[in-house]
């Protein structure tokens, strides 16, 4: 019948994904904590998308059979892939997801014991209602369960 705010709990946490120490307090901190985790950007703009630690800390982070979305944009020009690919490669920073992203992300999210339950994918430019909107690819989303 809707939802009961009273039972609500959300809790925004911002740190620093390069540290490997930060990861680890915040993994502490928030071990069997949320029910649900999602990235809205989350790893936007950065040359590592989702790697071990990342995962390790998603996954201490959820309380059992809590759920994290993994959320990933793709370009659709072929050019702007293979740039975001050699970025990839130089180790620079990079806007949108490539398919190493998702397939290293789903790896690393496995291996700390998450299981994809689905994934949906949607082509954004037809989606888009109101414009303007930079985001013209696709949106992949990958759901998870601990």
């Amino acid at each position: 019948d809707g939802l009961n705010i009273k039972n609500l709990k959300i809790d925004l946490v911002q740190g620093s994904i390069h540290d490997k120490e930060t990861l680890g307090r915040m993994a502490d901190k928030y071990a069997d904590f949320f029910d649900f985790v999602f990235s809205v950007k989350f790893l936007h703009n950065i040359n590592k998308k989702v790697d071990q630690s990342i995962a390790r800390l998603v996954t201490r982070s959820l309380k059992n059979r809590g759920v994290f979305l993994l959320q990933a944009y793709e370009d659709i020009n072929f050019f702007q892939v293979l740039k975001n690919y050699v970025k990839f490669l130089l180790l620079k920073p990079y806007a949108h997801s490539i398919g190493i992203d998702r397939l290293m992300a789903h790896l690393y999210l496995r291996i700390q014991g998450l299981t994809c339950l689905y994934v949906s994918k949607h082509n954004l430019k037809s989606r888009m209602e109101f414009s303007p909107s930079h985001f013209h690819g696709k949106m992949i989303e990958s759901y998870f369960i601990k």
